[in-house]
Formats: structure tokens, C-alpha cells, sequence
């Protein structure tokens, strides 16, 4: 299971960079057409949500994914009160994309908030994206895996669908890497943890 979880961590990254060159393009008739399918990385074009970023590098959910990772490094395990103050020193002078939900905690912090308790109330889900590192430090641990993975989630989306998405995303992850394809792992967790709405809805379509 170690060198599945190393592999876990390491294709997130290679798959955010991959995704940057075509990243927001709805129309996938576009991307068939203009670059079928995306085995390399591609430098984005204009018009482009990520005019900065160069080939290979990272969107904005990468770059606070690897964040998150400098952070557990640093506290040997997740600390909430690292990852906040990492993530707004990192972001508030951030050259990438600024989304809705970073530019709305950004503004709360501002504010007078705590970086811990200034998340926004955005329910896209990008800050349940972002935790292969902890899946990756908590992968013997499923109850401080989904506890860390909701908290971090919390620090840019304080929405409760959110927060509780990102433990289902944990979930599903330990379960792939104990040996589950990921259609079962998906329905596993949704059995064992979170059988009730949205999640079984959302399962079912």
C-alpha cells in the first residue's frame, strides 16, 4: 500500500499540471478537435484563466495542494493553524487565478478573521480536492483522515456539503488503495459512511 499512496500523491500532481493546458474548457468537442487526448502538457492559450502559468506547471488547486504538503512536512501530521497561515501567506500574494472562493476568504481574513475560521461558504468543490497529502499521511488512520481532510477543507470552503465531501473523497481513496476499483470503493464508502443525501443521490446519478 506504501508505494500505491507515493503513487497516489505523485499522479494528483501530474494530473493537475496535465489538466492546466485545457483547464475550464467546458466543450470537449473543443479539446477532441484541438488536442484529443491529453498525454502531455500544454501551455495554456489566450483567452485563459491562467495566463502566468507556463508548461508543466500547476493550476491553482496543485498549487494548494502542494501547500497542504509543505505544511503536514513541516508539522509532522496536519496542523490547521499551519495550513491556514501557509495557505494565506502563499495566496494573498498569489500571480495565478484567484477564484471565487479564495478571493472570498482572502477578503474575510482582511476583515479581521482568523485564517482557521475565514473560509468562505462556496460549495465548489476545489478544497475537497486537494488532499492526496493527507491520504497519503493518514492512509492507516480513515477516522484522523476524514476528520484532517474536512477541517482543511473548511479553511477556503466552510460549507457543510463541502467539508463532508472532502471526507468522502478520503474514504473512496483508502479504499482504492486497499485494493477496491474505484466504482466499488465509490459505493463501499457510500454503504459504510455516508448513505444518506445528497451523497446517495449523487452516487446514483
Amino acid at each position: 500500500m506504501n508505494d500505491r499512496a507515493k503513487a497516489m500523491v505523485l499522479a494528483s500532481f501530474a494530473a493537475d499540471a496535465l489538466a492546466l493546458g485545457v483547464h475550464w474548457i467546458y466543450n470537449t468537442n473543443v479539446i477532441d478537435k484541438k488536442w484529443g487526448r491529453v498525454e502531455e502538457y500544454i501551455k495554456p492559450e489566450r483567452p485563459t484563466f491562467h495566463p502566468s502559468k507556463g508548461l508543466g506547471e500547476f493550476t491553482h488547486y496543485g498549487d494548494q495542494t502542494l501547500v497542504l504538503l509543505e505544511s503536514i512536512a513541516a508539522s509532522s501530521g496536519f496542523d490547521i493553524n499551519n495550513f491556514a497561515d501557509k495557505w494565506h501567506q502563499f495566496m494573498k500574494s498569489y500571480e495565478g487565478y484567484i477564484d471565487g472562493a479564495t478571493k472570498a476568504t482572502l477578503e474575510n481574513i482582511n476583515a479581521g478573521k482568523q485564517p482557521t475560521g475565514a473560509g468562505s461558504d462556496s460549495d465548489d468543490f476545489a478544497g475537497a480536492a486537494r488532499i492526496a497529502p493527507l491520504v497519503y499521511s493518514y492512509r492507516d488512520d480513515i477516522a484522523n483522515l476524514m476528520d484532517s481532510a474536512g477541517a482543511q477543507a473548511a479553511v477556503t470552503h466552510n460549507h457543510q456539503e463541502v467539508i463532508d465531501t472532502a471526507a468522502f473523497f478520503g474514504s473512496v481513496a483508502i479504499n482504492v488503495l486497499n485494493g477496491n476499483r474505484p466504482l466499488n470503493a465509490i459505493q463501499l464508502t457510500l454503504e459504510e459512511r455516508f448513505n444518506r443525501k445528497p451523497y446517495s443521490t449523487w452516487v446514483e446519478d
